[in-house]
Formats: structure tokens, C-alpha cells, sequence
């Protein structure tokens, strides 16, 4: 799989310099030509940032080739975790992930999301900025991610949440099918509602308002989680399942294995 390489938007927060690897969550690469094409995309200028949406994905028949490994050794993984982690999702059949926040009082909440992006700067994922995991992202900017893959993979990932910048949310935007652009508009999310006709009165509403282009809404956009650790879990049968801990240090990513 080639590789395309962009800047992403750092929002509020400092991060490293521009990534050498990227990869479009849940486009794999090889049909990214064609399918730009065919969805009048254009052509995007070297290190612009293109999302395709997720009916897009060229789903690549799933490798087993994880289930007959012994292992997970030092030796074997990548020393950069988003690298590994790479090498791991190419064969991921899907592009959800659960996404734990937490309340100023410390009170978890969890929900399945989509993984939009990913690569040095950290994972992607677009929100409803008045949702519940948006206000508890305000008050504490920390998330988790969980992958699960059956039957024999989980990453685990935790870091610092920010925003990402409003020209990349946009550019994301306009990919989304307009069925689902106009549902953004059309959910208040989390909020009690009478019926469901309610939110279909609004689709057919926000049609007649918005006959052509949708634009992104104000209240809607993209955040980055910023990994400071990420771990690989692998399924052995003896239970004796493999455990390696990427932390990110002054110095790097230092490599630590754990007992099961």
C-alpha cells in the first residue's frame, strides 16, 4: 500500500511536525485515484489532506493471516506505535472504535465512533460539537480508544483530545453523502424527541433550505486524540495473550511489555 503524506490542522495544541506516514482511515490506497475520480473530487494538490466516505472504502478481503501467528514479539513490531498500528488496521474490517470520555465528576461514558484519520499527529473522529462526549471533552480534554478485531487483536489508545482545525472538518464534510450531511443538521444528539417524524420533518425542512451544496454546520466538526500510550494486545490460546505498551516519552516511544 503507497502512502500520501499531509499537515494536518494542530487546532489548539502543539504537536510534532508534519507526519511522514499517513493513512486514510478506511480507504485503502489503491482505489484512492478511482474513487476520487468517480465522486468529481479533483485532484488534490501533494500534501492536501482527501477523506472519502465510508460507502468509499475499497474493502481489501481480510488477510487471516494474524490468526496463525504464534505471537507478538518485541522483535516483530514497528518501534513507532502509529506505524504498527498501520500494519495492523490494513486488515481491520471495519472502521469503528470505542470511544470512552469522562465527566469533570469522573463519571466514564462510552460509544462506538468512526475512525476518520490517522497518522503521526494522532486519531480522527467527527462529532455533534453539543454532544455529550463534546461537553465532556471541554471540561476534560482526555479520551480512550478501544479497537477490538475478532477474533485476536486489541489496541488500546489514550492521549490528550483537541479540535481539529475548521478547514479540515470542511474538507471532510464534503465527502459525506448529502443524506448524511443534512441528518447532521437534523440531530439535536442525546436529546429527547417526541417521534421519529419529528426528525424526518426536518430532513425534508432542511432540503428545501439547503436545495444544493450543505454547508458544515457550526456545531459540527472533527477532534483529534493524541496518543501518549498505545497497546497491542494479541490472543494466544493458553490465555497467555501478548501485551505490548508503546509510552511516549521526552526521548520517543519506549517499548514495554505487560503480563496478561
Amino acid at each position: 500500500m503507497s502512502s500520501i503524506r499531509w499537515h494536518w490542522s494542530l487546532g489548539a495544541r502543539k504537536l510534532p511536525a508534519t507526519p511522514e506516514h499517513v493513512r486514510i482511515a478506511g480507504v485503502l490506497r489503491r482505489g484512492f485515484e478511482a474513487e476520487a475520480e468517480n465522486q468529481n473530487l479533483g485532484a488534490k494538490a501533494a500534501g492536501s489532506p482527501v477523506y472519502l466516505p465510508g460507502w468509499a472504502r475499497q474493502v481489501h478481503p481480510r488477510s487471516r493471516h494474524h490468526e496463525q501467528m504464534p505471537g507478538l514479539s518485541e522483535e516483530d513490531v514497528d518501534p513507532d506505535p502509529i506505524s504498527q498500528f498501520l500494519s495492523w488496521y490494513e486488515y481491520a474490517p471495519c472502521d469503528a472504535v470505542a470511544l470512552v470520555t469522562a465527566s469533570p465528576q469522573a463519571l466514564p461514558s462510552g460509544r462506538m465512533v468512526l475512525l476518520k484519520g490517522v497518522d503521526k499527529s494522532g486519531f480522527v473522529f467527527f462529532t455533534n460539537y453539543g454532544s455529550p462526549k463534546a461537553r465532556d471533552l471541554a471540561a476534560n480534554p482526555r479520551a480512550a480508544l478501544l479497537f477490538f478485531w475478532p477474533p485476536d487483536r486489541q489496541v488500546r489508545v489514550s492521549g490528550w483530545v483537541a479540535e481539529v482545525g475548521r478547514a479540515e472538518s470542511e474538507r471532510y464534510w464534503r465527502t459525506r453523502p448529502r443524506p448524511s450531511q443534512l441528518s447532521a443538521w437534523a440531530s439535536r444528539q442525546s436529546e429527547v424527541i417526541e417521534s421519529r417524524t419529528v426528525l424526518e420533518e426536518r430532513i425534508v425542512e432542511l432540503g428545501s433550505r439547503f436545495p444544493d451544496e450543505v454547508p458544515c454546520p457550526p456545531f459540527w466538526g472533527g477532534y483529534r486524540l493524541i496518543p501518549t500510550s498505545v497497546e497491542f494486545w494479541h490472543h494466544r490460546e493458553d490465555r497467555l495473550h501478548d501485551r505490548l505498551l508503546y509510552e511516549r516519552t521526552q526521548e520517543g516511544w519506549a517499548l514495554k511489555r505487560l503480563s496478561p
